[in-house]
């Protein structure tokens, strides 16, 4: 059983399949073989999918096509890479999960999926090989990324986040936990990032020489995605018709990753930087205009929205 939004767009040009960008769809584990239906092209355009199960603690759980179908990350830890064999299969209109693992397909459980396109001015993942001294790195959005998350591929590390929204290029905010920004002025070699280059500089979380590393950049193209910051409760206009997903972080302070998403009339969240299970609350949603309360509300922060449905 699934469920999920069902907005369409075209990619890829005439005669191309039709396809979202964004998808969220909820989904009820079998413990076996199941079909999850995004609208999505992800096997040929590429993609990234996060899966987290909501009516229990347990770790997020992402995966993408560059790294490939065998290997995922739990971006709620510092913990490496890690192996899964065969659980996964991309196709034209979603994916597969192959097995029953607890993470994403434990028979009975509830899941949430997230996941984007590869595409242009909307999303890309870059591979690089760290050299250890300061650099840039080529990427194909063709558009400038005003978030990226970071991370060394095989060591236990923290996921290094860029948003332009933060005071400036040299500082970072981690994905795993809930602390504030941070000045690391070795980490993002202290320059935004341009429509075809991001720069890094000698921090070992992004650029120790001779590891392998993974970047995940998103644009807000028009009509599909949105970012900015945001100060306590005043009224968030993104722009966009609709949200399928909300994603919003304090910076100037601790507090959490807050994924906001619509199910069946009702807005519930869950925290990136955590395994905690689902919850409502801490948002008002009208059409493209957020209202953040509670605990999601406080200080100032940074904030990315997609459409999807």
């Amino acid at each position: 059983m699934s469920y999920g939004g069902t907005r369409l767009g075209i990619i890829g040009g005439a005669g191309a399949l039709v396809s979202k960008l964004f998808s969220f769809v909820g989904y009820t584990g079998n413990g076996g073989t199941l079909k999850v239906e995004t609208s999505q092209d992800i096997s040929g355009s590429g993609g990234v999918v996060w899966v987290k199960r909501t009516d229990a603690g347990t770790n997020h759980h992402l995966v993408d096509t560059v790294r490939g179908e065998d290997v995922f990350f739990t971006p709620n830890t510092t913990a490496a890479e890690g192996g899964d064999t065969g659980a996964i299969t991309f196709e034209s209109d979603g994916y597969t999960w192959n097995s029953g693992n607890g993470l994403y397909n434990r028979s009975g459980n509830i899941y949430s999926s997230f996941s984007w396109l590869i595409n242009e001015g909307f999303v890309d993942v870059v591979e690089y090989t760290g050299n250890g001294a300061n650099r840039t790195i080529a990427h194909s959005l063709n558009a400038v990324p005003t978030m990226m998350f970071v991370r060394r591929v095989n060591l236990a590390t923290s996921w290094s986040v860029y948003h332009d929204n933060l005071t400036s290029a040299a500082y970072r905010i981690l994905l795993d936990g809930n602390g504030g920004e941070n000045l690391r002025t070795t980490s993002w070699n202290s320059t935004d990032p341009t429509d075809s280059v991001f720069s890094i500089g000698t921090d070992g979380g992004v650029n120790s020489s001779g590891a392998p590393y993974i970047a995940y950049l998103f644009a807000p193209k028009s009509g599909e995605a949105d970012s900015g910051s945001y100060s306590g409760t005043t009224t968030i206009n993104t722009g966009l018709d609709s949200i399928s997903l909300f994603m919003v972080k304090r910076k100037d302070s601790i507090g959490d990753w807050y994924m906001f998403y619509e199910r069946s009339g009702t807005w519930y969240h869950l925290k990136a930087n955590t395994a905690d299970t689902e919850a409502t609350g801490l948002i008002s949603v009208s059409g493209g205009d957020v209202t953040l309360s509670g605990a999601a509300s406080s200080g100032n922060g940074i904030y990315y929205a997609w459409e999807g449905a």
